[in-house]
């Protein structure tokens, strides 16, 4: 059986006033002056604009719509008209059903109280308000533009445009576990953020990535980030306040009143598949996913390659009105480390895990402590302790998953093995001796022998070329992130061409694959930064790719 059809919609809008401090998301910023509505920045956004319509236009065939995500960046930089528009172009290509949920996210000090109206009136919904923190000491060292009052006076918008019937629900979003903060000062942020009235409250764990101003600032030794005992200890805390407040924990970073839950995100946490639009933006819309790229030239070329591509024919992958082709659904592990990010936890049986009792043996330690609770069948991490050190619990499902590499073959390597031309392709006297593809800890190695009575160097010349373009693509395609090198070794009859992954001990690889399965939808409700135990800075090297004959 095939998983359903995908009924939940990501559109990307990477423009911004400013890059925060801690921001690696696929962005655009246009200074702190820029406007959709003729001011600075205006064209770059058209421009954009056309770009994402051309994509939905092309789109696949798919069901109507049951939410959409418009993330950033800053979408609140957007006219209510072009939100409108792209409403109205989603409805043209899928359709919206009634009661769809509609969330835009909204930076403080990005709009006003009467364009929060207008968009309201455009047919958005859902506000997911990117307050981050209620001190102005803290958002200047984030490198966010907005201050207290700003947030104080977006809230009390909130607050009012709910209680006319104008707006069904709102997301206040803070960061915990900043450089040097203390209890005393995360109590005093709850406090304020109850007091806002927020029917729901994201609290995301501050991750340091590559390439960021905080990641420049750790590496000179000047950021001061909470111990881990501190940090459970704020997770725990934040567990506590918010749900005597009546906001209930449902995954590990979301906390709602009832029927105030996130109905986009709680689609990717079951796993369903969702589209995505935009540079950046990643889609899964029948498990597989396919990342766009992350600059606005490249997602041009892209856009036109697949224009130019020929309308494939009903049931192929592609777009053109046909529909996509189908897949086996997200990978099993994939579907474990989102199910434990939620309250409910997973079903082993229902979701056939293979070796179920390896993997409840890696969780002895955890259940032994209280970390795991195991109900009626269902494993789910228990609150706060177990979701306060979860990235402990969601590594070890990790390392199981990779142990079972001889069993399972990695999807990419499926799609190589189907194109590489065969012994008797190419002749009993030469050709290729190739053996099976393997994971070995998660990662793809593929060894091709080439048999005598060939030519060396052309032979040797092609298989460099249609590994690195295939293989190499592939594996970006499925995991996004890939490192090592791809070697032609010289043997004297038998040249062998390998590809080999090296460099992270096991544990750090599950570590990195950890914090790149939680940025996979690349907007802030769903990019939902957990502890990492302090392995902040684990990085991959680029592939690099040798020839020797």
């Amino acid at each position: 059986p095939y998983p359903p059809p995908p009924r939940s919609a990501y559109l990307h809008i990477p423009f911004c006033h400013r890059r925060c401090y801690y921001c690696d998301f696929a962005v655009v910023p246009l200074g702190d002056r820029a406007h959709a509505d003729g001011g600075p920045g205006s064209a770059s956004i058209r421009d954009y604009l056309s770009l994402l319509h051309r994509e939905i236009a092309a789109a696949a065939w798919g069901p109507p719509l049951a939410t959409v995500y418009f993330g950033g960046g800053t979408p609140s930089l957007l006219t209510a008209d072009q939100i409108q528009a792209l409403l109205e172009a989603l409805q043209d290509r899928f359709g919206l059903q009634q009661g769809a949920e509609i969330t835009l996210e909204m930076d403080p000090a990005s709009f006003d109280q009467r364009q929060l109206e207008a968009v309201l009136r455009a047919g958005v919904n859902r506000i997911s308000l990117g307050g981050q923190s209620f001190d102005d000491a803290v958002l200047a060292g984030l490198g966010r533009r907005h201050r207290r009052a700003d947030l104080l006076e977006a809230c009390r918008w909130m607050r009012e445009a709910r209680s006319q019937g104008e707006l069904r629900s709102w997301s206040l979003d803070l960061i915990q576990n900043l450089p040097g903060q203390t209890r005393l000062a995360w109590e005093q942020q709850l406090a304020q953020a109850i007091a806002m009235e927020s029917p729901h409250v994201s609290v995301y764990d501050l991750s340091v990535e590559p390439g960021t101003v905080f990641e420049r600032r750790q590496q000179r030794g000047e950021l001061d980030l909470p111990e881990e005992a501190l940090a459970a200890e704020l997770m725990a805390l934040t567990s506590e306040r918010l749900g005597a407040a009546g906001l209930a924990r449902y995954e590990i970073s979301n906390h709602a009143r009832p029927g105030h839950a996130s109905r986009h995100n709680r689609a990717y946490w079951s796993g369903a598949g969702w589209w995505g639009f935009g540079m950046g933006a990643t889609s899964a819309p029948w498990g597989e996913r396919q990342a766009r790229p992350r600059t606005r030239e490249a997602y041009r070329l892209w856009l036109e390659q697949a224009a130019a591509e020929p309308a494939p024919a009903a049931g192929d992958s592609g777009s053109g009105g046909s529909a996509p082709r189908r897949s086996a659904g997200m990978p099993l592990d994939d579907q474990l480390l989102v199910g434990l990010r939620r309250r409910e936890g997973v079903d082993l049986q229902a979701l056939g895990c293979p070796s179920p009792d390896d993997l409840l043996k890696r969780w002895q330690p955890f259940i032994a402590e209280g970390l795991l609770v195991g109900e009626a069948g269902r494993w789910r991490l228990s609150d706060p302790a177990g979701m306060a050190l979860s990235n402990q619990v969601l590594v070890e499902v990790l390392l199981w998953w990779e142990s079972l590499s001889t069993l399972i073959e990695h999807p990419a390597l499926q799609r190589l093995r189907a194109q590489l031309p065969s012994r008797q392709q190419s002749g009993a006297e030469g050709g290729l001796l190739s053996r099976e593809p393997q994971q070995i800890r998660g990662h793809a190695h593929l060894a091709v022998a080439i048999g005598p009575g060939t030519d060396p160097d052309h032979r040797n010349r092609e298989l460099t070329a249609h590994l690195s373009g295939q293989l190499v693509r592939n594996m970006l395609e499925h995991e996004g992130e890939a490192s090592g090198a791809l070697e032609l070794v010289g043997l004297v009859h038998q040249p062998l061409l390998r590809l080999s992954i090296h460099g992270l001990t096991p544990q750090a690889e599950a570590m990195h694959r950890l914090r790149r399965q939680a940025q996979v939808p690349h907007h802030r409700d769903a990019h939902a930064h957990q502890p990492i135990n302090h392995p902040h800075h684990l990085r991959l090297g680029t592939f690099e790719l040798h020839g020797r004959g």
